[in-house]
């Protein structure tokens, strides 16, 4: 399960560890999330606040699940709309890694998986 909580302490770890500007690989294929619609937008809230700071990687995010790909397609579309960074939804990770791919040549993305 990926909490709103979880996803703060990994932009917190992501930030701390210099990471943020790295295109990367969410690979939630098996995860489900808890994320309500207002806490998307709380975390779109905490990346454009990133962003003043430093640059932020394109994510692709790759889950099965319908309820967190929802949630994910809404990020997107959120994020897009507010001028934040980029991000891709798939169902399949040879979709995701393809469209990473796209966005940073020569660049090999972190691939991050929910605990």
């Amino acid at each position: 399960m990926v909490s709103f909580e979880e996803v703060l302490r990994h932009l917190d770890r992501e930030e701390m560890e210099e990471h943020l500007g790295k295109p990367e690989l969410f690979d939630a294929v098996a995860a489900s999330t808890n994320v309500t619609p207002a806490e998307v937008r709380e975390i779109v809230r905490r990346l454009l606040g990133l962003m003043r700071e430093h640059v932020l990687g394109p994510t692709s995010i790759v889950t099965e699940n319908p309820v967190f790909f929802g949630m994910s397609r809404m990020l997107s579309i959120i994020s897009e709309l507010e001028a934040g960074p980029e991000f891709g939804v798939f169902r399949s990770p040879d979709e995701g890694r393809e469209w990473l791919s796209g966005r940073i040549p020569d660049s090999r993305p972190s691939r991050v998986s929910p605990t």
